[in-house]
């Protein structure tokens, strides 16, 4: 399991404080919280061109995890990727896209566990393992953020006492 250092500033231990969790607990909400579809349409819907190069980039991404020299992964990204999108065009309220999203995620992750070691916890230096998931991982691809990165500016948010 990977290690990350990340710097815990003063307001953010007072908010996770403040909410009686550990920062750790904190991290972990968000982790846990994301939604690739919602990012993903919600790119699509405000005009941003999300889906230019995305098979690319999460195929690019996804080498490091590679188990087997011969997978389709341009093929399961590209269907996967259609899938959101398709899943934007239908009207459903926010809980039914979030259910079917869910279930679409769930589907991605098990198709791609066979042929990649995708890291399923992080360790944080002297606080602990955040479990991740396959929204946040693939939302930190499309970025182009590392799990790291994109955890250090969600704390660095956090800069009024």
């Amino acid at each position: 399991m990977k290690t990350i250092n990340l710097t815990f500033n003063k307001p953010f231990l007072k908010m996770a404080k403040n909410y009686h969790m550990t920062p750790l607990q904190v991290l972990q909400h968000l982790v846990s919280s994301v939604s690739f579809c919602h990012f993903y349409i919600d790119g699509i819907t405000i005009g941003v061109d999300v889906s230019a190069g995305d098979v690319t980039s999460i195929e690019d991404n996804f080498r490091m995890f590679k188990r087997n020299k011969k997978d389709n992964l341009s093929g399961i990204s590209f269907r996967y990727l259609t899938a959101v999108k398709q899943l934007g065009q239908q009207e459903q309220n926010d809980e039914e896209l979030l259910a079917s999203g869910n279930q679409l995620m769930k589907d991605w992750e098990d198709e791609l566990k066979p042929l990649y070691n995708i890291p399923a916890r992080i360790n944080v230096y002297h606080h602990g393992a955040i479990n991740l998931t396959l929204d946040f991982t693939l939302i930190c691809m499309l970025t182009g953020f590392t799990i790291e990165e994109a955890l250090q500016v969600y704390l660095d948010r956090y800069t009024a006492d």
